[in-house]
């Protein structure tokens, strides 16, 4: 009788120690990630309705932040707004400048825009971070399933292993929240 409960007993405690031993892996190695240090640049659309609108489309250019630009629509009444998502305070601010007051510049013989109080910012279109963190979008699964992606805001992650780091974005009243890049110098 005892050698059979002997191996009942380790059949039903080896699932168990196998599942806590992948948990705690899982935990050490996340905790040895270190936590993420650039800000990330982003883009999102407000409602404007002012007579002097113009579309705004966002590149890097040698790491730094330009604009192809065309006059907007008469029934287009959004404007794009930068936004930097502070890493260390945690925070979603939006970034001042007039699209009206852009300077020209040319690159490969196409003319872009830049605002001068953005130039003091260095970015990084890479998909990872220099520090090894990726960017990701989650509607989550509830969302997902129940077609409710346009009703509800999207989780901003930055990923680094099994690392997952939520961003928290606050009462973001903008619509479209849209990844730019990395912010290397400020």
């Amino acid at each position: 009788m005892k050698k059979e409960n002997t191996i009942l007993t380790i059949a039903v405690l080896a699932p168990v120690l196998l599942i806590g031993f992948f948990i705690a892996t899982s935990i050490i190695q996340t905790k040895n990630i270190p936590d993420p240090k650039y800000n990330l640049l982003f883009t999102a659309y407000a409602y404007d309705d002012s007579e002097n609108r113009i579309k705004l489309f966002p590149r890097i250019i040698e790491n730094r932040l330009v604009f192809a630009k065309e006059k907007m629509d008469p029934g287009y009444a959004t404007r794009l707004t930068l936004h930097v998502y502070d890493i260390n305070e945690k925070r979603l601010t939006k970034l001042d400048f007039d699209p009206n007051t852009l300077k020209s510049v040319n690159y490969e013989n196409k003319r872009f825009y830049f605002a001068q109080e953005l130039q003091h910012i260095k970015l990084s279109k890479e998909k990872m971070s220099p520090d090894g963190y990726k960017f990701k979008l989650s509607s989550g699964a509830f969302r997902m399933f129940f077609g409710a992606l346009t009703s509800f805001p999207q989780d901003l992650i930055l990923r680094r292993g099994n690392k997952p780091v939520k961003l928290k974005i606050g009462d973001h009243q903008e619509r479209g929240l849209h990844f730019i890049g990395w912010i290397t110098e400020q």
